[in-house]
């Protein structure tokens, strides 16, 4: 994007790694990946970018963003310092992470997540357990990925983030019970630990758009999404409209 300041770049994950992709058939979330978000993160930085915003819609991964950090450059292996291969499904092997490949050009770059922020990596709303059933998970291969999306957390807590908090200016969180952290299978996580900053999606959607001036002149306001339901009030974008034209 052009304009004043720095050039921004802006990634939708669901664009290379979204849920719509795989046929239902075929959904296999501890082999699917992130790494095709990295690429697309590594082009965005290839051009010259120096803002990136990265959209976090619906995802049939479950691999916390460990395919993004590996297309970056991080090298992620197993006790016997064995590389793990991508997806989800390994990730309770994780012993360590070399940040030493991973692009410099991450620590000069702004890293912006737009997510939901009722998503999180761990524990009983954990991403894997929430959302791993409709990605294809079995009530094990679930089990096996929270195990995964748990080790993951600590390690990129150990080995990745120190590295980037001095100078990405994002605060330090919890990647396992951040609100974001979930978003996308974990991404928000994985891309949390080299310091992005994660973000309301419907925040930076609806700021964008100037929503707030354009509800101060409205009568009304049409919104809706393909169900409503329960999940709707929990960070999706016709609730927030609502919300706004009810304060405006």
């Amino acid at each position: 994007l052009g304009g004043p300041g720095p050039l921004t770049a802006v990634v939708e994950m669901a664009a290379v790694a979204g849920l719509a992709l795989v046929p239902p058939g075929l959904r296999h979330p501890g082999a699917t990946t992130t790494y095709g978000v990295g690429e697309l993160i590594r082009a965005a930085l290839d051009a010259g970018a120096r803002r990136i915003l990265i959209g976090c819609g619906d995802s049939g991964t479950s691999d916390g963003g460990a395919g993004a950090l590996q297309a970056l450059g991080a090298r992620l292996t197993d006790r016997h310092g064995r590389e793990l291969r991508r997806g989800g499904g390994v990730l309770h092997e994780l012993e360590r992470i070399d940040p030493s490949g991973l692009d410099p050009r991450l620590a000069r770059t702004e890293l912006l997540v737009a997510c939901n922020p009722y998503n999180v990596l761990c524990g009983k709303r954990g991403v894997a357990r929430v959302f791993g059933p409709q990605k294809g998970a079995t009530p094990a291969e679930v089990e096996l990925l929270s195990a995964g999306l748990e080790r993951l957390a600590d390690v990129l807590t150990r080995d990745l983030a120190p590295a980037f908090a001095p100078t990405s200016g994002a605060p330090a969180i919890d990647l396992r019970t951040a609100p974001g952290t979930g978003a996308s299978g974990g991404l928000g996580a994985g891309l949390a630990a080299v310091g992005a900053r994660l973000l309301p999606r419907y925040d930076v959607l609806l700021d964008g758009l100037d929503l707030d001036a354009r509800l101060a002149r409205a009568d009304f306001v049409i919104t809706a999404e393909g169900a409503l339901d329960h999940q709707t009030v929990r960070g999706k974008i016709p609730a927030e409209v609502a919300r706004r034209a009810h304060a405006s």
